[in-house]
């Protein structure tokens, strides 16, 4: 599987896009964290028992009204500390190991800014998204669920993933991707967007 950064894709003589090499990476010691905490939390197992509220939401599309965004969601993973990003430049990966949606933790979302031979790609207008907007994650059997935008913030692209990948305590859902300049190898800020479950 081909790994880009959030946002990234190789560089062409058209479009200004990241180093296919770029990737976020993620300490060891988060990922037993993470590992640990998914257990505790029981996702591994559903179990017959479990409350509807505990159903695991598996996320298939994502929808920003207020900034024309809508894509389908796919699955992406963590691979020996590597947050992998989607292959499709239209697509928004989730990260499954991080949280569930509608299970109180931290959601983490990325998508690409831009894309080879394809310049602007899914979370190109991203950077247009502002408090108060919503966004609704749906699944296979069309149920939703919506949050509502809290902060939009750019941050150093060197800033450790565990900034906003980390459990806040509450339901959130965290939408990554490229933003700042192009150096001509990579961008040098990420585009962090938080949301809060409209409950």
């Amino acid at each position: 599987m081909r790994q880009f950064a959030p946002g990234s894709a190789p560089r062409t003589e058209r479009n200004t896009h990241r180093d296919p090499g770029d990737v976020i990476p993620v300490t060891r010691r988060r990922m037993l964290a993470l590992t640990a905490a998914i257990a505790v939390a029981g996702l591994t197992i559903p179990t017959a028992t479990t409350s509807a509220r505990q159903v695991r939401f598996a996320p298939a599309g994502i929808e920003v009204p207020s900034i024309g965004i809508e894509a389908e969601v796919e699955q992406v993973h963590i691979i020996n500390g590597v947050m992998e990003a989607p292959d499709d430049p239209w697509k928004v990966g989730w990260y499954p190991q991080l949280a569930f949606p509608g299970q109180g933790a931290n959601v983490v979302m990325a998508g690409h800014k831009d894309w080879w031979d394809v310049g602007p790609a899914v979370f190109w207008d991203l950077t247009e998204i502002a408090p108060g907007d919503e966004i609704r994650l749906t699944s296979a059997g069309d149920d939703v669920l919506t949050y509502i935008v809290s902060s939009v913030d750019g941050i150093s692209a060197a800033t450790p993933p565990s900034e906003y990948t980390a459990e806040v305590g509450h339901e959130q859902l965290t939408l990554i991707t490229c933003s700042g300049s192009f150096n001509g190898a990579s961008y040098d800020e990420r585009l962090i967007v938080r949301a809060l479950l409209d409950t």
